[in-house]
């Protein structure tokens, strides 16, 4: 699925077995913590040195860097021969949304309330 209209990525991530999410072959890079929060694996371009959530998502392998589209396809083409790694990453990019959960409560908790 290819979505080419605003408002809806948030919503339709948890559809996925994978996602690419745009950025990271210029300046910036979107949101990753939105679509690995759903267990699924999270692409993203080479240029993601100074993202906190690229960095950590590629540490434990539930993000995968690509640097073309030949990139892209060796990588998908391996993970749609091995379904039960993709699985396992997507739980592994999950996993790693869901341990940073908390600020709100540890930020209360660092001002005394």
């Amino acid at each position: 699925m290819i979505i080419d209209c605003f408002g809806l990525l948030s919503s339709i991530y948890r559809y996925g077995d994978v996602a690419y999410v745009g950025g990271g072959f210029g300046v910036g890079i979107h949101n990753l913590p939105e679509a690995a929060v759903w267990n699924v694996p999270v692409f993203f371009g080479p240029n993601n040195q100074n993202f906190q959530e690229a960095q950590a998502l590629k540490a434990c392998g539930g993000g995968i860097e690509i640097s073309s589209y030949d990139d892209f396809a060796k990588k998908m083409d391996h993970f749609i021969a091995n379904p039960e790694e993709m699985s396992r990453l997507g739980e592994v990019a999950g996993s790693y949304v869901s341990s940073q959960a908390g600020a709100t409560e540890k930020i209360l908790r660092s001002v005394g309330l």
